[in-house]
């Protein structure tokens, strides 16, 4: 479907027949609206009553439990109706001034539960909300380090809420924020077991491990940037960089897996996603996909877009099906199929690519192989 008009800005789904966008007006980025896709079509959402703020951010609760973050609140949508905060009068954040609980623009949300919401903006700021009352969570972060929105990468597990920001990961949860000196870090993965990996991204070669003994560096050698880390398991990561680099890490120590590239475009590996030791996929800046079978490299090609546009990011779901998020198109590649391997650029088990309308993909998210 078409999201018209408008940029998308944030999105949320509950399935194939529930999904809300905040799009932004094309020629006037600071209106914005909230729409609705029922399936069939999209339909305009009432916004919040007297609220002429921009909408940041929407996540939904169930199919008539809507949540959206303003520049300067958060608003519920229960049955329809919509409530804003609550808010405590005041909070003492961060820890100098006194001040109103929203204190810059916030430029998103997410939810894990209606007693779980989490909202963050501008200048560090976290707010989160328990079930009853909204809170400021106090990051400490120097406002040096906080100039602008929380953005890319995050992670969500048993142990809290992960932000990598300012040279450093924090970890939330709805009592405190935790700093880790990690330095800069730009992709995460967690094991689901207490671990968290991340690499430095362009110009640093680290790969940082967070578990509960505290925080292991490896240094990818060579020079290499690291700028892509996902795994299988706490026994299979992976990690990718410049030169089309991949390492994998087997339980104690990393080994190069690097594949072959007749192509030649010694280009830079911009997403990986596995789902075993012997399923792991591997995305080069330039759109080709990489599939490890446990005994080799295959290039699985690209989708047939009939444009030179980067890859964003890649998500396995099996080995029989992964989804290759480009600048403006989505694909997917299921198997088997007639030509597993590709004799050209184009071939293979790429089906028809999905057009994104006037918005840069720039991740992706995967359920199953139609979601």
């Amino acid at each position: 479907p078409w999201v018209e008009p408008g940029l998308a800005v944030d999105a949320c789904s509950l399935g194939p027949d529930a999904l809300w966008v905040v799009t932004a007006n094309a020629s006037d980025p600071t209106s914005t609206a909230l729409q609705h896709w029922d399936g069939t079509a999209f339909s305009s959402v009432p916004p919040p009553p007297g609220n002429d703020e921009l909408v940041t951010g929407v996540w939904a609760a169930g199919p008539d439990d809507l949540w959206v973050s303003t520049s300067r609140d958060v608003w519920h949508s229960s049955g329809g109706t919509w409530t804003v905060g609550p808010w405590p009068d005041t909070e003492l954040w961060p820890d100098l001034l006194r001040l109103p609980l929203v204190v810059a623009p916030l430029s998103g949300l997410t939810g894990f539960d209606t007693a779980d919401v989490w909202a963050v903006g501008e200048l560090g700021q976290i707010i989160h909300f328990d079930g009853d009352t909204w809170a400021h969570l106090d990051s400490r972060v120097p406002v040096a380090q906080s100039t602008n929105s929380y953005e890319h990468p995050v992670w969500y597990d048993d142990s809290g809420l992960w932000i990598a920001e300012g040279g450093g990961l924090f970890r939330l949860d709805a009592e405190q924020v935790e700093m880790f000196d990690t330095g800069s870090v730009v992709t995460l993965w967690g094991d689901g077991a207490g671990t968290l990996w991340g690499v430095g991204g362009v110009g640093d070669d680290h790969i940082v491990r967070v578990h509960g003994n505290g925080i292991d560096t490896f240094e990818a050698g060579d020079g290499t940037w690291m700028t892509a880390i996902s795994g299988a398991s706490a026994d299979s990561v992976w990690a990718g960089g410049d030169w089309e680099r991949v390492l994998r890490w087997s339980g104690d120590s990393w080994t190069s897996l690097s594949p072959s590239t007749p192509q030649g475009h010694g280009s830079t590996f911009v997403s990986v996603s596995a789902t075993a030791n012997n399923d792991a996929w591997a995305a080069e800046m330039f759109g080709h996909v990489y599939h490890w079978s446990g005994l080799a490299w295959f290039d699985a090609g690209r989708p047939a877009t009939g444009s030179s546009d980067d890859a964003v990011a890649v998500h396995a779901v099996s080995s029989e099906c992964v989804w290759l998020a480009l600048d403006h198109f989505v694909g997917r590649y299921t198997a088997p199929c007639s030509t597993p391997f590709p004799s050209s650029e184009d071939d293979g088990c790429w089906g028809e690519p999905y057009g994104l309308s006037g918005v840069f993909a720039r991740d992706l998210l995967a359920i199953d192989c139609d979601e």
